[in-house]
């Protein structure tokens, strides 16, 4: 298992975050109350790990949106994490930005859709290289696992009894 500590937190145009960067120390609060940004804070970064949010949807909102509720466009959306794995510093980071493209005969761009990017070291990597380097991090289930403390209780009980097995170990029936 992977020692994985987060060193820093940069957010752009991510939902309602124009700009933020957290540096974590060894205990790092984030406090506030309703709908200061905690949830989006999470969000974030499960986003950069795994494409969801913290409810696990991969169709949320990330954009930055207008007071009307429009989304703000031309806006690009990213987030980026330094993460420490095993002594060693990872830098991850995810971008969405919309496509404009420029149609033979017209004057303006159109929207043609959306495009996410991807990261590793600084460098772009493909989304299946991306999205191996994460697994081989922290697996998705082992998050949710560690992040969330209604994971456990909501699924079936024999992967509740496997996963318990697997933190003990060997067991002989004496010890039972």
């Amino acid at each position: 298992m992977n020692t994985v500590k987060i060193k820093k937190l940069i957010l752009k145009n991510f939902k309602g975050i124009k700009k933020l960067e957290i540096d974590f120390k060894k205990v790092t609060n984030i406090l506030g109350e309703n709908a200061t940004g905690k949830t989006t804070i999470f969000d974030s970064f499960c986003w950069l790990l795994f494409g969801k949010d913290c409810k696990d949807r991969k169709d949320f909102e990330i954009k930055t949106l207008a007071p009307t509720g429009e989304a703000l466009h031309g806006l690009e959306h990213s987030v980026e994490a330094i993460l420490e794995i095993n002594g060693e510093e990872v830098t991850l980071q995810r971008i969405y930005a919309e496509k404009w493209t420029k149609k033979k005969g017209l004057a303006d761009k159109v929207f043609s859709g959306h495009e996410t990017t991807y990261y590793i070291n600084q460098v772009p990597t493909k989304q299946k290289e991306y999205n191996e380097k994460v697994a081989e991090i922290l697996p998705d289930s082992t998050f949710k696992l560690i992040s969330n403390p209604l994971y456990f209780n909501n699924l079936e009980w024999k992967k509740q009894r496997e996963i318990l097995l697997q933190i003990i170990g060997d067991i002989d029936q004496e010890n039972v």
